[in-house]
């Protein structure tokens, strides 16, 4: 029964290291997905502002527009 047992710890060992080794490679996918996630919200923010100028330049044309 205590080879049994030995034998048995040794797999749950070996399990549990490979759950370890999946799990880091999830965190560091993960940490990646952030990276990215962060790159797109500044670009969306970036477009924002160029959309709130292109309204600005256009409600002024319009202004001059209606002057004219």
């Amino acid at each position: 029964m205590a080879v049994s047992s030995a034998g048995s710890a040794k797999e749950i060992r070996t399990i549990v290291q490979g759950i370890q080794i999946l799990i880091g490679g999830m965190v560091d996918e993960l940490g990646k997905f952030s990276g990215h996630t962060q790159e797109v919200s500044a670009t969306i923010e970036e477009i924002s502002a160029s959309i709130s100028s292109l309204l600005e330049v256009s409600q002024r044309l319009n202004d001059l527009a209606t002057k004219i």
